[in-house]
């Protein structure tokens, strides 16, 4: 797992191999009727405030008179909807994949393309669509255009917004929809409002006050919360720490009843796939059975 965001990071802190099996094994997990629900809240809420509709589903008919204030703001450019923010390693401000910088030097083992259509601006290319278009085994990492060395800075840290609000030049609200329960997931959420402000504060440092409101709308509810520069600066220690972890590329197995509940990856007899060889309750590997010849030596447990 080379990059992460907060649902990553709720997947790799609850089980390390979990995260393995899901990101970067591609490991196939079952459709969620639930996420399909949750996209349809979204996108009623969203499609509303932009004016690409004039009803909301019913989940969203609690919040109609906050949406209505909305779509003013919108018009005047006040609200960003779905907003997709990436950052590299060190915090800076990159695309939701990453960014083409230019550097002076192409160190050794680099994946150089070089652009000789002057016509299209390879900048706004990907590593991974020039790879796809050109039929390359390798992804570049380097990019030579119009003279110009550039090399490829991968987005590390990930989040997208569901509506942001500019409340004044310093003020900004965070709006994020939520369904499902809201009882049990009250720190969960409060971590990614944490994860919020920093982003906010990074991209628009002339911020000074953030306020990340969770609308839950099977319950009618909101949670707010108010974030200084100051806070969100030790969020950002801590939000770095945990970060570096998830993408160190050691994935520790953490099998429990709580962890394997819900997994995908969980026995077969469970609700999973039977993927995963470290669940509870899965079927322990068989060892393979002694070769020795001398009766001193045991073969303890191992033919039972």
């Amino acid at each position: 797992m080379k990059s992460w965001s907060f649902s990553r990071l709720e997947v790799f802190e609850k089980c390390g191999w979990r995260a393995k099996l899901q990101f970067d094994d591609r490991a196939p997990i079952p459709p969620n009727p639930k996420g399909d629900r949750g996209t349809a809240i979204h996108d009623s809420a969203q499609d509303y405030v932009r004016g690409m509709r004039d009803d909301l589903i019913p989940e969203c008919a609690h919040f109609k008179n906050e949406l209505d204030a909305l779509r003013p703001l919108f018009s005047k450019g006040d609200v960003l909807i779905e907003d997709e923010w990436g950052f590299d390693r060190e915090w800076k401000h990159v695309g939701w994949h990453g960014e083409w910088r230019t550097t002076s030097t192409l160190p050794t083992g680099a994946i150089l393309y070089t652009a000789n259509d002057t016509e299209s601006d390879f900048r706004d290319v990907s590593p991974r669509e020039l790879a796809q278009r050109d039929g390359l085994q390798r992804w570049p990492t380097h990019l030579l255009f119009m003279g110009i060395l550039y090399e490829w800075v991968p987005a590390w840290c990930r989040m997208k917004l569901d509506f942001m609000v500019w409340l004044s030049p310093t003020k900004v609200l965070v709006i994020d929809l939520k369904s499902g329960k809201k009882d049990g997931n009250e720190i969960k959420h409060t971590e990614q409002g944490q994860l919020y402000a920093v982003g906010v504060m990074l991209k628009y440092p002339e911020v000074e006050e953030v306020v990340v409101e969770f609308w839950y709308v099977d319950q009618n509810d909101t949670k707010p919360n108010k974030y200084s520069a100051t806070q969100a600066a030790r969020f950002l220690q801590n939000f770095t720490a945990r970060g570096q972890k998830a993408t160190s590329g050691v994935y520790q197995p953490r099998p429990s009843i709580f962890s394997c509940k819900w997994c995908p990856y969980r026995p077969e007899h469970q609700g999973g796939n039977g993927i995963c060889e470290h669940a509870t309750g899965a079927a322990p590997r068989r060892a393979a059975p002694s070769t020795s010849s001398n009766p001193l030596f045991f073969d303890f447990g191992k033919s039972k």
